[in-house]
């Protein structure tokens, strides 16, 4: 499922939740996602709070409630959509090139220090610390998204059929987001072209 083609989000274990920001303008739409990241990077997901994105943003609390019915729905709207400027998911035609391309958009993403920040971040810990599981969420979105690259490699007959493509992409993130998560380093170049 890729979030732009969905029409609403469901939590894992929740009920669906309709989005409906397709009217607000782009510019108001993209300092409110900003807000959301700051206020992210300030608190976490455990203090996360849809007033103080309002307050940051410099808009009225209803305006938000307009648009967002669900503070959860704001937060995964706004992560997916900056992962997706930041780390788009190639189709380049060919599984080295789509896997050199997003691996190299991920290298860049982890060299600052408040992008490995709000990286740790999303990294989902016990249930019983994150109730919203949008740090959850947001991973399976953004596999989910990776996972295509592996599908189309298999359909031009690159990868083997019998290769399960779900555990090869969460062994190649694992592999990816080792340095990040456990060592706050950016992802090396080198390792990660190898």
């Amino acid at each position: 499922i890729q979030w732009e083609h969905a029409t609403a989000y469901r939590p894992l274990g929740g009920a669906v939740i309709n989005h409906g920001h397709e009217g607000i303008p782009a510019p108001l739409r993209d300092r409110i996602f900003d807000a959301v990241v700051a206020e992210l990077l300030s608190g976490g997901i455990d203090r996360f709070n849809v007033a103080d994105v309002a307050r940051r943003a410099g808009v009225d609390r209803q305006v938000i409630d307009r648009h967002w019915s669900d503070g959860r729905v704001l937060l995964m709207e706004a992560l997916l959509a900056r992962a997706g400027d930041a780390v788009p998911i190639p189709d380049q035609g060919s599984l080295s090139r789509d896997l050199r391309q997003l691996v190299s958009a991920l290298a860049e993403l982890t060299d600052t220090g408040a992008d490995r920040e709000l990286f740790r971040r999303l990294v989902p810990g016990g249930r019983d610390l994150d109730v919203s599981e949008v740090g959850s969420d947001f991973w399976a979105f953004q596999l989910a998204a990776v996972e295509q690259i592996l599908h189309r490699a298999a359909e031009r007959g690159e990868l083997r059929t019998d290769i399960d493509k779900g555990k090869a992409t969460r062994m190649l993130a694992a592999a990816l987001a080792y340095d990040v998560v456990f060592h706050d380093n950016p992802m090396h170049p080198d390792y990660a072209d190898q």
